[in-house]
C-alpha cells in the first residue's frame, strides 16, 4: 500500500512539473467563479484521482466527492489544504476565498455584494491578459521590420509601452513625464509612435488628459533577430548612464536595484554549470512572468563571455 502511494506521489510531481512546463497559456484561477470546478480542473489537469486529492490533504473521501458533486461545501480550513497542496500562488489565494465565501453565503444581499467582487476583480484582471500576450519575434524578414527598428533601437519607447501595462499609468500617462524624467514632447513623440506601430490606442479628451487602449503587450527580441545585438548595446549604455548619474529612465533610487562585475576564473565545467543555471533561472522567471500582475517595469541585463580559453 504504501509503494503505491510512494508511486502515486511520484506520479502527481511529474505531473504537475510537466503541466507546468508544457502548459504556458494555463487558465489562471481569475477564470473560475465556482470553486469547485476549479478543484475539478485540476485534478483533470494533474490527472489524479479524488481518493488521493482526499489522502494528501486528509479530507474524508465521500465528503470530498459530495463537494465536487454540488451536494455540500468545504471549509475555509479544507480549501486552504488544497490550495496548498496544489501549490497555488499566494496572490491568488484572497480570489479563492472569495470564491469559497460565495458559494457558502445565504443571504442574498451578502451574496449579491460577493458576487460584485468577484466580477469586478474578474474585469480587472482578465481584460488585459485574454488579449495580450508577449511577442517573441524571431523572423528576420518581418513585413513590419522598419517598425521594429524604431521600437528596439530607442529604450523610451521600449519602457514606455511597458509602463502602459500598469493600470495608473493607462489612466494617467503624464505621470510618467516625472517618473522618467522625461518631456511632455517626448511622451507623446512615444505615443505617437506606439499607435502608428498599433501597439496603443489613445484620445484626448475634452479636459486635455489622453485616454489610452493597450492593444497589445511589451515585445521580446528573440536573441536571433538581427536587431538584438543593438538592442542589447543599447540597453547596457542606459545601465552605464545608470551608475555614472542616476539618470536616463532611472530617476529614483530603488532599494531592490543592484549591479554585479566580476572577472571569475574556474574550469570549463564550472562555467558550463553557472551559464546553465543562469539560462534555467531566466526560463523559470519568464514562465512565471506570464501570469503575473504588471507593478513594476525593470531592465535585466545579463552577460557572460569568455576572455581567454586555456587551449
Amino acid at each position: 500500500m504504501e509503494r503505491k502511494e510512494k508511486k502515486n506521489k511520484l506520479k502527481l510531481k511529474t505531473n504537475i512539473h510537466q503541466k507546468n512546463k508544457n502548459d504556458q497559456n494555463k487558465a489562471t484561477p481569475y477564470h473560475y467563479t465556482d470553486y469547485k470546478e476549479f478543484i475539478t480542473d485540476y485534478c483533470h489537469q494533474y490527472n489524479f484521482t479524488v481518493q488521493f486529492l482526499a489522502n494528501s490533504t486528509q479530507i474524508q473521501k465521500s465528503y470530498l466527492s459530495k463537494v465536487l458533486k454540488h451536494q455540500v461545501h468545504l471549509n475555509e480550513e479544507q480549501f486552504f489544504k488544497i490550495i496548498r497542496f496544489l501549490k497555488i500562488e499566494d496572490r491568488f489565494h484572497d480570489y479563492l476565498f472569495l470564491l469559497l465565501r460565495f458559494a457558502r453565503a445565504t443571504n442574498v444581499d451578502y451574496k449579491n455584494i460577493l458576487q460584485k467582487k468577484v466580477n469586478e476583480l474578474q474585469r480587472d484582471k482578465l481584460s488585459l491578459t485574454n488579449r495580450l500576450s508577449t511577442q517573441n519575434i524571431i523572423s528576420t524578414s518581418d513585413e513590419n521590420h522598419s517598425n521594429l527598428i524604431y521600437y528596439f533601437l530607442n529604450p523610451l519607447i521600449q519602457v514606455v509601452h511597458s509602463c502602459l501595462s500598469i493600470d495608473k499609468f493607462r489612466k494617467d500617462c503624464e505621470k510618467l513625464e516625472t517618473v522618467l524624467d522625461i518631456s511632455a514632447h517626448d511622451l507623446i513623440f512615444c505615443l505617437k509612435i506606439l499607435k502608428e506601430l498599433k501597439h496603443i490606442d489613445f484620445t484626448r479628451r475634452s479636459d486635455h488628459k489622453i485616454e489610452i487602449e493597450l492593444l497589445t503587450s511589451f515585445l521580446h527580441l528573440d536573441k536571433e533577430h538581427p536587431l538584438a545585438k543593438q538592442n542589447h548595446v543599447n540597453w547596457r549604455i542606459n545601465a552605464l548612464k545608470k551608475l555614472q548619474e542616476d539618470r536616463v529612465f532611472f530617476k529614483r533610487e530603488n532599494k531592490s536595484d543592484f549591479t554585479f562585475t566580476a572577472t571569475i576564473c574556474g574550469s570549463k565545467e564550472l562555467f558550463n554549470s553557472l551559464n546553465e543555471d543562469l539560462k534555467n533561472l531566466i526560463i523559470s522567471y519568464n514562465n512565471k512572468l506570464k501570469n503575473s500582475n504588471t507593478e513594476i517595469v525593470s531592465q535585466l541585463n545579463i552577460d557572460s563571455f569568455t576572455v581567454v580559453d586555456s587551449d
